[in-house]
C-alpha cells in the first residue's frame, strides 16, 4: 500500500452511523456535561460575589462546555474535519476580554470539562470539575495585581517617566 493509498484511508475513516444509538450519546453527554458544570457556575458565582462578578462569564461556564462536547463529537472520527474546524476556530477573534485570572482559569476549566466530556470520559469530567471547584474554595481569592487589593501588603511602585529627550531612565 502506498503513501496516497494510507493517507486516502485515513482522511476518509469513518464509523458506521447509527442514528438511535448517536443520538441518546449526545443527549447524555451534553446533559451530563451541563449537570457537571453546575457545581463550578455555583463556585464561581459565590467566589465571584467577593470579588468581581461578571454575568457573561456565569453563563459562558454552562454554554461553552456544551459547544466543546458537541464539536469533539462531531470531529471524533474525521480527521479531515477536525483540521478545517482549527482553522475556522482560528479565524474567529474574540471581542470579550477577561479583565480578572480567575474568569480566565474557570474558562480554562469549562473547557477541559467539555473536552473530557466529548471524549466520553464523563467520570474525568466529574473529576475535574470537583477538584477544580474544591481547589478554588480552599485556596484564598485570587487578585490580578497587588494593587488591586486593598489588603494587600504588597506595595507596587510605579515606573520612571521618560526623561523629556525619549530616552529612559535606565
Amino acid at each position: 500500500m502506498g503513501f496516497i493509498e494510507s493517507l486516502e484511508e485515513v482522511v476518509q475513516t469513518t464509523r458506521p452511523v447509527n442514528l438511535f444509538d448517536d443520538t441518546i450519546k449526545l443527549l447524555t453527554t451534553m446533559l451530563g456535561t451541563f449537570v457537571l458544570m453546575l457545581p463550578l457556575r455555583w463556585v464561581y458565582m459565590g467566589v465571584g460575589l467577593r470579588q468581581s462578578y461578571n454575568h457573561a462569564v456565569a453563563s459562558s461556564l454552562i454554554i461553552l462546555p456544551i459547544i466543546v462536547t458537541g464539536i469533539v463529537l462531531i470531529v471524533q472520527y474525521r480527521i479531515a474535519l477536525a483540521f478545517a474546524l482549527a482553522g475556522i476556530v482560528a479565524g474567529v477573534r474574540y471581542r470579550t476580554t477577561l479583565k480578572n485570572t480567575s474568569d480566565a482559569l474557570f474558562v480554562f476549566a469549562a473547557i477541559g470539562v467539555g473536552l473530557a466530556a466529548g471524549s466520553n470520559a464523563l467520570t474525568v469530567a466529574l473529576v475535574m470539575s470537583l477538584f477544580f471547584s474544591y481547589t478554588v474554595l480552599l485556596l484564598p481569592p485570587i487578585t490580578p495585581r497587588a494593587e488591586d487589593s486593598p489588603k494587600s501588603p504588597w506595595k507596587v511602585k510605579k515606573p520612571l517617566e521618560p526623561e523629556e529627550n525619549g530616552t529612559s531612565q535606565l
